[in-house]
């Protein structure tokens, strides 16, 4: 071996491939500043690798972070746009609520004004109706007291040779029969007169002056009073005759008072 051979290393090398004619491999020795050269190449192509994968790791980390940081964005705007929903569809309900109650209330009022209504024409119409009745029942009244009268009047006329002037007035009677059993007390009492008159043998006198039967409490009452139909129908007609004007006045108030 050489000089030239014991500074270096012997390694072998492939020679490349000539056109012109294949050869055969031959040994190339490199001395050891190549060999430095050789190593401190291949640490930087290392370094320089380990600094690529350093600044994509970085790259990658900043990258995530990026990501992290958006989803973490996203994940807050999507909470705070949920939040905003919810109070949205809360506030939402809560008017839902509130127009419900305030319709119900506003029916609850429609409601009860109607039926104060209602009750209040049932009180009108129940207080025409009561008056009907007692224009009704004053008519009936009035008509019987009209055909009582007529009737009195009649047999006064037909009994003028049975009953003496004086007596006359005194014919009274609540329906037909009781002037009939009047007529027949008067007639006697006429002829009672009469044969007293004759057997006296005086000039015929004018009869006792009749005395007005007393005054019953209705005669002198002032007060005003609510006389119902029945109370007009079940009236006694002397009592009728009494209160006969105030009655018949009565029919033109609207209340009826009498």
């Amino acid at each position: 071996m050489s000089a030239n051979q014991e500074d270096g290393i012997l390694i072998p090398v492939d020679k490349e491939p000539q056109s012109e004619a294949p050869k055969t491999a031959e040994e190339q020795y490199f001395s050891a500043e190549d060999v430095q050269k050789i190593r401190q190449q291949e640490k930087d192509k290392m370094y320089k690798r380990l600094e690529d994968a350093d600044k994509r790791v970085k790259t990658m980390e900043d990258q995530l972070s990026t990501l992290s940081q958006d989803r973490e964005k996203a994940i807050k705007e999507a909470a705070e746009r949920a939040k905003s929903e919810a109070e949205i569809i809360r506030q939402r309900e809560i008017e839902e609520l509130t127009a419900k109650e305030l319709l119900l209330k506003r029916e609850d009022e429609f409601n009860s004004r109607i039926n104060q209504v209602e009750q209040e024409w049932s009180q009108k119409f129940s207080q025409l109706e009561e008056d009907r009745q007692a224009q009704a029942a004053l008519l009936e009244k009035e008509r019987f007291a009209q055909q009582l009268d007529s009737y009195r009047q009649r047999r006064i006329a037909e009994e003028q040779e049975t009953i003496i002037p004086e007596l006359r007035d005194l014919v009274a009677g609540n329906t037909p029969e009781e002037i009939e059993n009047s007529i027949a007390v008067l007639r006697d009492r006429s002829s009672a007169i009469i044969y007293s008159i004759q057997q006296t043998s005086t000039p015929r006198v004018k009869g006792a002056p009749v005395t007005a039967p007393p005054s019953g409490p209705l005669d002198n009452q002032t007060d005003y009073q609510t006389l119902s139909a029945d109370d007009i129908r079940n009236m006694p007609m002397d009592q009728y005759m009494k209160m006969r004007e105030r009655l018949l006045t009565a029919t033109r108030n609207p209340r009826g008072r009498y």
